[in-house]
């Protein structure tokens, strides 16, 4: 499923992005750069609206911070996130952060968990600009770049689709499977698993699917999940990924050719390292990294003796490298 949409992107978002040269040196030097920065936060559009307007009529960035944020900690030092350098942050969130200069506030951000106000406090550069260096690495710096755009693009065309798609919730039923997965306790799920809780164009979902589809999330991804207003929010982004899913089917994008190649090379490599994954289970239940290594290279040395390889000689000669 997820290297369908990773096609069906490439093939709705990600064909026409374009980068400029400014925009990689630009990249080149947040690589050099370690960032201070603070933010203001909210879940969705219409808190992150008030707190920016409340902020533009003069109320203390701090005072805010006291309101958005649960964890004690940001509350108390005014939303301060620390010092960062880049790759560690949040994409959408750190290309944003990095093109402030110092002492500006931004207009809201839409990031994967909601929305931020982002203020640059300070930073601190460590090196040279040098024009060889830069030459060298171009390309990736290119790439990179397209990577930040790719994923504010996609934020947008989720939420666009999202807008689309009339999610409707039976919030009752929404609290009572919040409730049974904080007690996680099976007394309950009887009574409410066949609820309709979530409807969404000509679909249902009801408690049992809900929670099918939470269960293939990442042990990241729900742990993040701590309110009901969490719990709502993974749901729609969920019905969003079927709707894409979906979609993508429609538009045969599995019959092409770059996805079934890439499909093909994914189960190989899962398949050779379920076999290596046996293989060290078989002959050593030590883990140790080195014996892992050995027990590789002995079977693959036996594969090869009790296999019939040939090798054209002259062919490997003649080859252009």
């Amino acid at each position: 499923d997820q290297l369908l949409l990773n096609n069906y992107f490439d093939k709705k978002i990600n064909l026409d992005l374009s980068v400029t040269e400014a925009e990689s040196r630009s990249v080149f030097q947040w690589g050099k750069t370690a960032i201070h920065v603070r933010h203001l936060f909210a879940k969705n559009i219409n808190q992150i609206n008030d707190i920016k307007s409340r902020l533009d009529s003069g109320e203390s960035w701090n005072s805010l911070a006291e309101d958005c944020f649960q964890d004690s900690i940001l509350r108390i030092n005014g939303g301060d996130l620390g010092w960062y350098n880049q790759g560690e942050l949040d994409p959408v969130f750190e290309w944003n952060a990095f093109s402030l200069k110092i002492g500006e506030i931004s207009n809201p951000v839409r990031t994967r968990d909601g929305y931020s106000i982002i203020h640059l406090v300070e930073t601190e550069f460590d090196g040279f600009i040098i024009e060889d260096e830069y030459q060298k690495k171009k390309k990736k710096l290119f790439d990179l770049v397209r990577n930040y755009k790719q994923q504010t693009r996609l934020l947008q065309f989720t939420d666009s689709t999202i807008s689309t798609m009339d999610i409707e919730f039976n919030e009752t039923v929404l609290e009572d499977l919040y409730n049974f997965l904080l007690s996680l306790g099976n007394e309950n799920f009887e009574k409410i698993q066949n609820d309709i809780l979530i409807s969404f164009e000509d679909e249902e979902w009801n408690v049992s699917e809900s929670l099918n589809k939470l269960s293939n999330l990442s042990h990241d991804q729900l742990s993040r999940i701590n309110s009901i207003s969490d719990l709502k929010q993974t749901l729609i982004g969920l019905t969003c990924r079927s709707k894409f899913l979906v979609d993508a089917l429609d538009n045969k994008i599995h019959e092409t050719k770059p996805f079934k190649e890439n499909l093909s090379k994914q189960l190989d490599q899962i398949m050779i390292k379920k076999v290596v994954t046996n293989l060290n289970k078989k002959l050593n239940n030590d883990n140790d990294q080195k014996k892992i290594i050995e027990n590789y290279f002995n079977f693959r040395k036996e594969l090869i003796l009790t296999s019939n390889v040939k090798v054209d000689s002259l062919l490997i000669k003649t080859f252009i490298m």
